[in-house]
């Protein structure tokens, strides 16, 4: 334990004492192997009383947790550290089950839950299995400091795509596309859409009543920039009624997946009015080394407050000559943003 202290000779002032803890870094194993299996086993012993970390899952597995051995010759064995564990447990029968084995797992996974035993097993779902068919647990925190409130109806939601990749990510839309009271914006790359009312057609069939504008520009980017501008005047001409309202602008891919309970009390940390910048890094390690960590992840979703997005609508030609030859929509907009909030603070230390 290292100790550093601080002393006047005025008796009546207090010591400040600052410690430092000797604790050992935390190191995150390879991204590549799986964790879900010591995280299972984890939490099933926290509802349980029990703490089990997950390198000690780890460690008497012999390696990563799966639910089976991956050959014969596999060191790992998940039934063994149940036991060592000791954990009362029981394994499906997936060997001798009858094809398709759907229906009876399910009646087994069921029968379990009715006698309250905590259950885990692997499964691959597509997306179109659960599309806004889910239940969000809310954040909830306490915030110290002023706290704003905002509805869906004040946040604008902008993407582009085609009309080709439109149908690959429907499902990715229609998880947060089809709430009501939802006000979003879709720029089509105008060479490939037959007709707007063609992509509203199909757009309805799956419940998403988006605006439709075009872009013609081909590059991907280019399109995911001009969004700022398109979303601007949007709002400003749109059929959607007290547009007006509109406090935050949301960029995303078409296949970003937004959260609206925890958006909105994320949003409560923030003022509007005032110019921000809001979203998160890449958790990819390579892009963070070849991009950096200034701009937020187009991927992840970004937000502009009304503020900082009337200025870079506004600039939007400006903006479109300085990044240019950047790569990247989302770095495009991280860059010129981040211009223009520097520009703003500037203004409000002159004025």
């Amino acid at each position: 334990m290292n100790q550093s202290k601080t002393t006047d000779k005025n008796p009546h002032v207090r010591k400040q004492q600052t410690l430092l803890l000797d604790i050992p870094p935390r190191f995150q194993w390879d991204h590549a192997n799986g964790f879900c299996g010591e995280m299972s086993l984890q939490c099933i012993g926290l509802y349980y009383g029990a703490w089990i970390s997950q390198n000690l899952v780890r460690s008497l597995n012999r390696g990563e947790y799966l639910l089976q051995p991956q050959s014969a010759k596999d060191i790992r064995d998940p039934l063994r550290t149940l036991t060592l564990l000791h954990f009362t447990y029981e394994e499906w029968d997936w060997r001798n089950a009858p094809q398709p084995q759907f229906d009876q797992f399910c009646r087994w996974m069921k029968r379990s839950l009715l006698v309250y035993n905590k259950t885990f097993a692997p499964a691959r779902i597509q997306l179109e299995t659960f599309s806004h068919d889910y239940e969000e647990l809310s954040v909830r925190q306490t915030i110290n400091g002023p706290v704003h409130y905002y509805s869906i109806e004040q946040i604008y939601f902008a993407i582009t795509t085609n009309r080709y990749r439109i149908r690959e990510t429907i499902e990715f839309l229609k998880f947060w596309a089809i709430t009501p009271d939802i006000r979003c914006l879709m720029v089509f790359e105008s060479k490939s859409l037959p007709s707007e009312n063609y992509i509203q057609r199909y757009l309805a069939t799956h419940g998403i009543s988006c605006k439709i504008q075009t872009s013609n520009a081909t590059r991907y980017e280019e399109r995911y920039l001009e969004l700022i501008q398109q979303v601007w005047y949007s709002s400003n001409t749109s059929s959607y009624v007290d547009l007006e309202k509109v406090a935050w602008f949301a960029f995303g891919d078409d296949d970003t997946v937004w959260f609206l309970n925890n958006l909105l009390q994320t949003l409560k940390y923030y003022n509007a009015s005032d110019p921000i910048y809001l979203g998160n890094i890449s958790d990819n390690l390579d892009a963070l080394q070849r991009h950096g960590t200034y701009f937020a992840f187009g991927g992840g979703g970004i937000l502009l407050s009304r503020t900082l997005a009337l200025q870079a609508a506004q600039q939007s030609k400006d903006c479109q000559r300085l990044v240019h030859n950047t790569f990247g929509g989302d770095m495009m907009i991280g860059k010129y943003d981040i211009k223009q909030k520097e520009l703003w603070e500037f203004q409000k230390t002159i004025i």
